[in-house]
């Protein structure tokens, strides 16, 4: 994470597009998610990822 903290000044694209810090930072917490055993999925934390999709579908949705 901080090695992408340390690239986000650094603009490969465009302004506003998705940068090659932000792709470390999303693999980072991707990781330290799958690999951390301390993590549970509680009943919130599925009702938090349902309430995820639904808006994510809404915008898609509006998009169109």
């Amino acid at each position: 994470m901080l090695f992408a903290l340390a690239l986000s000044s650094l603009y490969l694209g465009e302004s506003g597009l998705p940068q090659i810090s932000h792709i470390i930072a999303a693999a980072a917490v991707g990781l330290g998610l799958l690999t951390h055993t301390y993590l549970h999925w509680k009943r919130w934390w599925i009702l938090g990822l349902g309430f995820v999709f639904y808006a994510a579908f809404v915008d898609l949705v509006i998009f169109a």
